[in-house]
């Protein structure tokens, strides 16, 4: 049970601050915003600059890669003798180390997502998605 109450507590605080990371940082390249969601971000994009469209796609992915490396020292501090807070920190790894490639892969196959905010800007995107799928 505590396992559980573990993991239910870390895919919230990391999906929470992925979707977070991503309001902030749209908001402060121009972005404007409609609805934030667990699942995505929707708003007005059509106003952001290349380097506001990489802003909002990337941020949600440094976020969950800055609390992947935050549990693998976590996890690190167990090593011999596990402890909850190892525990933890192993969730807080895995579930943010995989939120990422998740996006990079399921955003540009079915063309919605964080990523499709940056391939959107591209002429001629499908290569590019290809690439990203595979």
């Amino acid at each position: 049970m505590t396992v559980a109450a573990a993991a239910a507590a870390v895919v919230s605080v990391s999906v929470a601050l992925h979707e977070a990371t991503r309001l902030l940082a749209t908001l402060a390249v121009g972005g404007e915003p409609t609805l934030l969601l667990s699942t995505g971000l929707q708003g007005d994009w059509s106003g952001l600059s290349d380097a506001g469209s990489v802003a909002l796609g990337a941020s949600g992915s440094v976020a969950s890669g800055i609390l992947a490396l935050v549990g693998w020292r976590l996890a690190q501090r167990g090593v011999g003798s596990p402890t909850m807070v190892a525990v933890t920190g192993w969730l807080l790894f895995a579930v943010n180390a995989w939120l990422p490639t998740v996006h990079l892969v399921l955003s540009p196959l079915l063309e919605f997502g964080d990523w499709m905010a940056i391939i959107d800007r591209f002429p001629n995107r499908n290569p590019l998605r290809a690439s990203l799928i595979v």
